[in-house]
């Protein structure tokens, strides 16, 4: 089985760490199935990150809430990423409590997990079967 290239992109700094702790924390109670788990706080990091070819990611885990940044609306930047991680083949989680954001992600077929309603353990069970589609 390959090993998890997961990256989170959230412009929260402290939440991302966060995650990413909860999320190592799982990964090593269940089998250590992530190779690495890179943060993007911004969309220029998160571009550089999903197009280098040296390291390339399995999943994308993205906030649906960016602020207001480059002149464009809220919540628009996480469909930036969508359509680039739809480009690269890379599984796209939208992790969101904005309701537009979670329409418009399903709506174009994208798996939602809701802030508030997703612990930690059904955040890490949707990225490794994240994975496993990928792989199929």
């Amino acid at each position: 089985m390959n090993r998890i290239r997961l990256l989170i992109v959230d412009d929260d700094p402290s939440i991302a760490n966060i995650i990413r702790e909860l999320l190592w924390s799982h990964d090593r109670e269940c089998g250590k199935r992530f190779a690495d788990i890179e943060i993007a706080s911004d969309l220029k990091r998160a571009v550089y990150v999903l197009t280098r070819s040296h390291s390339p990611v399995d999943v994308c885990l993205c906030d649906g809430n960016f602020p207001i940044k480059d002149g464009q609306a809220p919540g628009t930047h996480w469909a930036d990423v969508a359509s680039l991680c739809h480009k690269l083949g890379v599984q796209f989680l939208l992790h969101s409590g904005d309701e537009r954001a979670i329409q418009a992600a399903g709506e174009q077929g994208d798996r939602v997990l809701r802030k508030l309603d997703t612990s930690s353990e059904q955040m890490y069970a949707a990225v490794v079967e994240s994975q496993q589609a990928r792989a199929a």
